[in-house]
């Protein structure tokens, strides 16, 4: 990979999922194999286990985040999130006190503001995301991890058991359950674009998630998110959707030029570059 891709990966990778480097290097969920056995317990299970998340119209948090793209590692990143089922983005990152980028867009048309170096991108959420990442995180994607369901659909259309494991299949997920303390929980989700996994403290939104891009695609990601002071369903003014005014004057770049970061080169001096 050129050394300004690999630079633009650090930055703005880690701008969109960096934080608490201690949780970037866990192992990748492996789902049960074989066909499994009946579950008859299922459908209560499911019910459970999805009852906070399935109404999810909305989701606000901060959100601290890192992880290794294509073999590097990130580096730490606050992010302010707000994301709606129907498809309005908001991602504000900072790093060390200096804004980094803004990512803010509705009806699945979004544009990516890089501050510092005054550029821009439009286009869907989900290309932007995988241009950077190559995880085509779209908004309703984001909130189903990010609420604990796991998938955008929650009606169930088969369900097994695998030892202490259900195993629920949606119309775009395979989500695992697992019981804690007698209460049912989401543990795991696989959309077939990517895997997540949930880590549960008291709230009702998980504390914890491990996003991993899919088996065999390229470039390979791993990501840990802290989510504090999630709200679902809260008031979220129209504004915070809308693309900063400042946008307006910065170069408009394409998404390949996003997914290449051809634009970086001679732009940041060494001092700069992180390392």
């Amino acid at each position: 990979m050129p050394e300004s891709r690999q630079m633009f990966r650090r930055v703005l990778i880690g701008a969109l999922m960096c934080g608490a480097a201690a949780n970037c290097t866990r192992g990748l969920f492996v789902a049960p194999a074989g066909p499994g056995t009946p579950a008859p317990e299922a459908a209560s299970a499911w019910d459970q286990a999805s009852r906070g998340c399935r109404d999810a119209r909305s989701f606000t948090a901060a959100l601290q985040a890192s992880g290794r793209v294509a073999g590097t590692r990130l580096w730490p990143i606050a992010i302010q999130a707000a994301v709606t089922k129907d498809q309005s983005i908001y991602l504000s990152a900072s790093a060390s006190g200096t804004s980094l980028f803004v990512l803010a867009g509705t009806g699945n048309r979004a544009t990516l503001w890089l501050r510092r170096e005054q550029r821009v991108v439009t286009a869907a959420p989900g290309e932007i995301m995988a241009a950077i990442i190559g995880v085509a995180l779209t908004p309703d994607q984001l909130l189903a991890a990010l609420t604990g369901c796991g998938t955008r659909s929650t009606d169930m259309t088969r369900a097994t058991r695998h030892g202490q494991l259900l195993s629920i299949e949606t119309p775009d997920a395979r989500v695992h359950l697992e019981s804690k303390a007698s209460v049912w929980q989401t543990r795991a989700a696989d959309t077939g674009a990517f895997i997540v996994e949930f880590g549960w403290a008291s709230g009702p939104s998980p504390a914890d998630l491990w996003i991993w891009s899919a088996p065999n695609q390229q470039p390979a990601a791993s990501l840990h998110l802290a989510v504090s002071d999630g709200e679902i369903n809260g008031t979220i003014p129209a504004g915070v959707f809308q693309v900063p005014a400042a946008a307006s004057t910065a170069t408009p770049i394409t998404l390949d030029e996003l997914r290449n970061g051809i634009f970086w080169k001679d732009r940041v001096p060494d001092s700069e570059r992180p390392r």
